[in-house]
């Protein structure tokens, strides 16, 4: 047996805006303190700059996302006016217009209510001796999966191929120029391990902050984050590979792995709005929560409709200015909780849950609320018998929706270096429609396990279709397995001839169609199913016209 790590939490949705935090002392009691408006801030939307990152507005220009009253910084005169008042403030979140302060005593909360610019104030957390134990899970050491890759993914093979994600990566889409946010318990030892070595040779490490200690070091309190970062960043030459390994990382701690209190979901959102401020694509937390140290903060099933809950509104709030949000489902199928975790209920977030290696949905992966419209989990991964790197920079096997999400992750960021004119919702959409159960989906698998050749061709197909809206030609369907059917436009009145390519050019298969005799707009392609998988080109040929489609066969 080899031993191995799983913890799953869960954060909220607050970030860092330009109140600074003062201190990284524990205090006894924590609150977030949500104000009535934005009046009398010094900032503006028509200047951006004085409060907004070059990356962050550069992703607004790019996808046509208005700047909002939520992106203005909380009023210096609120925060000013609470620290008259006596209030130790930790920290500010634009997005929630909250700040976050501490306090040695219980405060009166109806008192600094009454504040007549304060709207609201939440207790989120209490010093409390101890805390809770991590998990741990054991898997047999077994190498199940022997394929064949033009890259050498070592134990990594088998948990890349169930999403098809070497195809990205044989074609060069590997993450480069990327840029994915990691939100979790913190990044033990990853400076020392081998396979990270790539990532700060390469300066693809851009930043660090810890959101629970107020400061920059990330790489300390807990693992579950490194074995995170390996999935996605981890390179060591034939023997491991993560699903981006070129992309570049942000590193966010907003987990407290001590105890599990509401303050947590604060930070989380505290994480995304950095994130948001380093230009971050793709943001990846395996995290969620349910149920708090002190019962007056649980949440309930009931909750989960993806309006109620912090977190969940900051993860929708995230997507809404153009990040790609992915949280791993949660493991409490088998529970008696049994859903998924917050903020996985957000609508606009890409939840990811669990199977094994064979593609079977995990007893313990989070089941998506019956009293919701929305089809939660969104898509699977594997999360059993997963290898990872582990603190000492040794490969172990662990398991959870922890490890699952960070698979998508990585692959959801090659997939949308390969298609950047589309926004991080059209980059979802692709993902689930290319999933084994689209048709179908429900709420123990969403709409199944990703296969991210097919979410490839469906964005080829449309940006090819978009660039040659004159053809007026559709095939479908794409991907193909034993059959293409290939519609011509009503008004064509000239012969054309069709063949399929092979990707050294050979014609596999040639029709030629009178028009002046054709009696259908529809030509079908059969017998083709003996071909084997791969890339293959539609030619379409008229008297001065050539258009070629490319076509995958799965």
């Amino acid at each position: 047996m080899v031993r191995s790590r799983y913890i799953c939490w869960a954060l909220l949705y607050f970030l860092m805006s330009l109140t600074v935090p003062l201190v990284a002392q524990e205090a006894a009691f924590k609150y977030v303190v949500y104000f009535q408006d934005k009046d009398g801030t010094p900032y503006s939307l028509e200047d951006p700059q004085a409060f907004m990152s070059e990356k962050a507005l550069e992703r607004r220009t790019r996808y046509n996302i208005p700047l909002m009253e939520n992106d203005l910084p909380v009023a210096p005169a609120y925060i000013s006016q609470m620290e008259v008042l006596g209030y130790e403030v930790l920290s500010s979140s634009r997005w929630l217009n909250a700040i976050l302060i501490q306090s040695d005593q219980q405060l009166n909360i109806e008192e600094v209510e009454n504040e007549p610019f304060v709207r609201v104030v939440t207790w989120v957390s209490q010093q409390i001796p101890g805390g809770r134990s991590n998990v741990s899970v054991e898997y047999n050491n077994t190498l199940f999966w022997q394929g064949q890759y033009n890259i050498d993914y070592g134990v990594t093979a088998g948990q890349i191929d169930l999403l098809n994600g070497q195809y990205l990566h044989n074609e060069g889409w590997q993450g480069d120029d990327m840029v994915i946010g990691v939100l979790d318990a913190g990044f033990s030892n990853v400076p020392e391990i081998d396979g990270f070595n790539s990532l700060f040779q390469e300066s693809r490490l851009l930043a660090t902050k810890d959101m629970v200690d107020y400061d920059d070091n990330v790489f300390e309190s807990s693992s579950h984050g490194t074995s995170v970062l390996s999935l996605m960043a981890g390179n060591i030459t034939g023997e491991f590979l993560g699903t981006a390994p070129q992309a570049s990382y942000i590193l966010v701690r907003t987990e407290d792995t001590g105890s599990e209190q509401l303050v947590e979901e604060f930070n989380y959102v505290l994480g995304l709005e950095y994130a948001d401020q380093m230009g971050v694509d793709v943001i990846n937390t395996s995290l969620g929560y349910t149920r708090f140290n002190h019962p007056e903060m649980d949440h309930d099933p009931l909750e989960l409709n993806g309006d109620h809950l912090i977190a969940s509104k900051g993860a929708d709030i995230g997507a809404s200015k153009g990040m790609l949000v992915i949280n791993s489902a949660g493991n409490l199928g088998d529970r008696d909780w049994q859903y998924i975790s917050m903020p996985s209920d957000a609508d606009s977030i890409l939840a990811v849950g669990s199977v094994n290696p064979f593609g079977q949905r995990s007893g313990f992966s989070g089941i998506g609320h019956p009293n919701f419209p929305n089809i939660k989990p969104n898509v699977m991964s594997q999360g059993e018998e997963i290898a990872v790197l582990d603190v000492d920079g040794t490969i172990s096997y662990g398991g959870g929706t922890s490890y699952s999400a960070p698979l998508v992750a990585g692959l959801a960021a090659c997939l949308w270096q390969a298609f950047p004119e589309k926004n991080n919702m059209e980059i979802i959409s692709a993902i689930e429609r290319s999933s084994s159960q689209y048709f179908a989906p429900d709420k123990l698998m969403g709409y199944g396990i990703p296969d991210f050749q097919a979410a490839f061709a469906l964005l080829y197909q449309e940006k090819f279709n978009a660039n040659n809206l004159l053809s007026g030609i559709s095939i479908f369907p794409n991907p193909f397995t034993s059959n293409i059917s290939l519609t011509l436009p009503d008004d064509l009145d000239e012969n054309i001839e069709i063949n399929l390519i092979n990707e050294m050019g050979q014609s596999l298969y040639g029709e030629m169609v009178d028009a002046a005799n054709r009696k259908t707009v529809n030509i079908s392609f059969s017998n083709i199913s003996n071909l084997n998988n791969g890339i293959y080109f539609l030619q379409v040929k008229t008297i001065d016209k050539v258009f070629m489609f490319k076509m995958i066969k799965v």
